[in-house]
Parts: C-alpha cells; structure tokens; sequence
C-alpha cells in the first residue's frame, strides 16, 4: 500500500490507521509463511526505512516494531528478518536510537531469524544505495552478522557501480 503521514492508503485509496495496517501486516505474513512452510520455504520482511517528513507510516523500523514481529511470529521458524543495514542507519537517526546496540541485542536474541542482509551505504536521512566505503556503518556492521550466522546471503545494493568497483 501506499504510505499517507502515520496511515498507509489501500488499493482502494481508503486511508487505513497505522495498528490496522501493522495488524494486516502481521496477518498477511503469517498467512504466507504458514503455506511456504508446506512447501518448504523461508518467508523473510525487510526493515523499512521511514520517510522523513512521515515516519510514523513506515513498517518494521523500530526496535520496538521488530522485536515484535519476531515474538508475533515466534511458532513459524520459517519466517524471519531481511536486514536492511542502511535502512536500520535511517531508522536509528528519525527514531533516535543507538544502531549498534540494537544489533547486539538482535543477534544475540534472533541470530537465526535473520535470514539475508541488504548492503549500501547513504547519509543516514534518505536510502540513496550508495557505495560503500571503509568508513560506512553497514559494511562495519555486516561481518557482525554474518559472524552470528555464517550461511547469511549478502546482497549488494549500491548503485551505479562498474564491475571493477563491486
């Protein structure tokens, strides 16, 4: 759906409440995840980013939000979290709260629920998917996770890259 201050507009353009959106969320990812366990398959949701001049109508962005979805989904061991690392850098700036400790407490809590990483870089307001450098939190951050849980796949999302550069 599309996103409207802290509402989410359907596909029937009618403004929905944040809790029934998350409520829908939660529904629609149990939904799937409890048929792909049939067939088999890992379900992952990616931590979003939230839009700077309306963070409230962003999904899975919070600490709070994230912990949730893990303990809401805790009997489906077929669902789990794509990481977002330079969504989580957004994040941690519009909701104020410190990145890395997040981690720490994420892996040491759901180190397997964690089922791929995006990887990129950006300025910590808007996600530009820009290259990394030695110096950017997500590329610092990322051994941290795939230490945690070593069969992680790693996606790279920087944009505009020659071969040689990736």
């Amino acid at each position: 759906p599309a996103q409207s201050g802290g509402e989410f507009v359907s596909e029937e353009d009618t403004v929905v409440a944040k809790d029934r959106g998350v409520d829908t969320m939660f529904k629609s990812a149990i939904h799937i995840a409890t048929v792909a366990a049939q067939k088999g398959m890992l379900i992952a949701l990616e931590n979003l980013f939230p839009i700077e001049k309306q963070p409230a109508s962003s999904l899975l962005s919070t600490p709070t939000e994230i912990f949730e979805y893990f303990e809401r989904t805790r009997n489906l061991p077929n669902i789990g979290l794509l990481l977002d690392l330079a969504h989580l850098m957004i994040a941690s700036n519009v909701f104020n709260f410190e990145k890395d400790r997040f981690l720490d407490v994420l892996l040491d809590r759901y180190p397997t629920r964690i089922f791929g990483i995006h990887l990129s870089n950006n300025d910590g307001v808007r996600d530009l998917h820009l290259p990394l450098d030695e110096r950017c939190w997500p590329l610092n951050a990322v051994s941290r996770v795939a230490n945690a849980n070593k069969k992680i796949p790693i996606t790279l999302e920087s944009r505009g890259l020659t071969i040689r550069e990736v």
